[in-house]
């Protein structure tokens, strides 16, 4: 029994690395576009330095060690996250992405692009770890944010336009962190030995208010986009936090300590819009 758990859990393991999987905010969508669909594919990588603390369960010592992206698994061979937009009117779209340790919805309202001096768009939007394609202790995790964005055009050459990507904004909900685990603190006869690099260490979850910015650029030509925002958090403030670690051998999760992070998203899709907001060939009339 003990070789099937060990089994499956190298084989969520390796799902996860393979699908780049991370905790992060949804991606700035860009400047309103009007009524419209599109669709896109992200690929994603995160740094958020952790310091975690293990307890024995036979002496009671305490040891810690570190891990540099408590948010998230960096091995984004797939796409990290896959979502849709659909523009209601000029001045409201919606939005919905999944991935494997959460999924999100997301409501915008503002001035969209071609509006003087710059578009703009209120956010509003939500992630669940439940909607997510992983069950593990993800599932618990959930998350509530506001954001107001910023995209000031930067530039347009014929049909292509380059809009900055800019917003400031709050959150709120229960993380999950997915850690690395040393080897000093797995069960000996765990048979991991060969997969040094596998998340097999202590799932935390906890409360954490964050202030949150992002900044970046976007390329828009006729149907196709892509983007890349370097997405910074602040953590203002943190509950007490709880973790599971099936396979930490002698020894029980005891402390989480992580205050700052940031991601990192590249994305390209397509957009099928009314055009209204699509400026027309510099020179044209």
């Amino acid at each position: 029994m003990r070789d099937v758990g060990m089994r499956g859990a190298l084989a969520g393991a390796l799902i996860l690395g393979l699908s780049g999987c991370i905790g992060a905010p949804g991606i700035p969508g860009g400047p309103l576009q009007g009524t419209g669909v599109s669709f896109s594919g992200s690929y994603g990588y995160a740094l958020s330095p952790a310091r975690v603390t293990m307890q024995s369960t036979e002496d009671g010592r305490r040891s810690r060690f570190r891990d540099a992206a408590g948010d998230a698994m960096n091995i984004p061979l797939l796409p990290s996250r896959l979502g849709g937009r659909v523009g209601l009117t000029d001045w409201f779209d919606a939005a919905a992405d999944l991935s494997m340790l959460d999924s999100g919805v997301e409501l915008r309202a503002g001035l969209p692009e071609g509006t003087q001096p710059f578009p703009l768009a209120l956010a509003f939007g939500m992630r669940r770890g439940s909607w997510g394609a992983l069950e593990r202790e993800n599932r618990f995790s959930t998350e509530q944010r506001l954001r107001l964005e910023a995209y000031p055009r930067l530039a347009q050459l014929a049909y292509v336009r380059l809009n900055l990507i800019s917003s400031l904004g709050v959150s709120t909900g229960r993380r999950y962190h997915p850690l690395y685990l040393p080897g000093r603190f797995r069960v000996p006869d765990d048979s991991s030995e060969g997969y040094p690099e596998l998340p097999l260490g202590p799932e935390i979850l906890r409360e954490e208010t964050r202030l949150e910015a992002s900044a970046g650029f976007e390329l828009r030509q006729r149907h196709f986009f892509a983007s890349v925002v370097l997405m910074p958090y602040v953590v203002t403030h943190a509950g007490q936090a709880t973790g599971a670690c099936g396979l930490c051998g002698n020894w029980k999760f005891d402390s989480y300590d992580a205050s700052v992070g940031a991601s990192l998203f590249i994305s390209v899709g397509v957009s099928f819009n009314a055009g209204k907001h699509e400026p027309p060939e510099r020179g044209s009339r």
